[in-house]
């Protein structure tokens, strides 16, 4: 009977180790694929602003940005004391962020690159980016002076310093309602990610989404799921309000 059961056990053991392995071996094949299905979602954004904007599609292009390298990549993990998931750093070896080429009021994308970030982080004016922490990234896109995330009657110290900890934003989106609002794109330590919506009137709204990061109650979304919807989110608003 010992040895039926060892023999389980070392069945069940070489089953989870080949499991194990086989999930590592294929991540990069599996963000080949997620960074390509981005790919056809900015083709088809970019298509759809083309013919709606004929005369100035530049205006509202997701335009090429420099992609970054391992090297730069591991500069900006080294100053936030963070590890990007592998994902993301395929998004960034990929595409180096995203960006229209100007417009930056609806229906628009503020993924920064690597050295956007860096330079930012090292600036010493008044609009410079304190961490990638949520909080503080959510503050930068307001000027950082938000004063709903500045007053101490909203969030504690604690609250704020727990959610720039475990969940780091990589950038932000906009949709329909022109500069009030924004989508705010984080990972966690575990590496999955999710989104929040602040818009300047519905504070409370904001509050009850952060609620549930403060209670580890956190969407479990990769990177891919997350831009790709938002793409097409924006996309048929650009259809809509043209």
């Amino acid at each position: 009977m010992k040895n039926f059961s060892s023999i389980i056990l070392i069945f069940l053991l070489a089953f989870w180790s080949k499991s194990i392995f086989s999930q590592t071996n294929n991540e990069p094949k599996n963000n080949a694929i997620r960074m390509n299905n981005i790919r056809i979602a900015i083709a088809k954004y970019n298509q759809t602003n083309s013919g709606i904007f004929p005369e100035m599609e530049n205006y509202n292009k997701l335009i090429d940005l420099p992609k970054a390298n391992d090297e730069s990549i591991k500069s900006l993990e080294n100053m936030q004391s963070t590890d990007f998931p592998a994902e993301l750093k395929s998004f960034y070896k990929t595409f180096g962020g995203l960006l229209n080429k100007d417009n930056d009021e609806s229906y628009c994308f503020n993924l920064p690159t690597i050295e956007q970030f860096i330079t930012k982080i090292k600036s010493n004016d008044s609009n410079k980016i304190k961490s990638l922490g949520l909080i503080d990234m959510v503050n930068n896109s307001w000027g950082n002076g938000r004063i709903e995330l500045n007053d101490g009657k909203h969030l504690t110290e604690d609250q704020i310093k727990f959610l720039n900890e475990n969940y780091k934003c990589i950038g932000w989106y906009r949709d329909d309602t022109i500069l009030e609002s924004a989508y705010y794109i984080y990972y966690d330590k575990k590496g999955s990610f999710g989104e929040v919506f602040y818009d300047q009137d519905e504070f409370e709204g904001f509050k009850k989404e952060l609620n549930h990061l403060l209670n580890n109650n956190n969407e479990q979304k990769t990177f891919e799921q997350i831009l790709t919807k938002a793409l097409e989110k924006t996309r048929l608003t650009m259809i809509e309000w043209n």
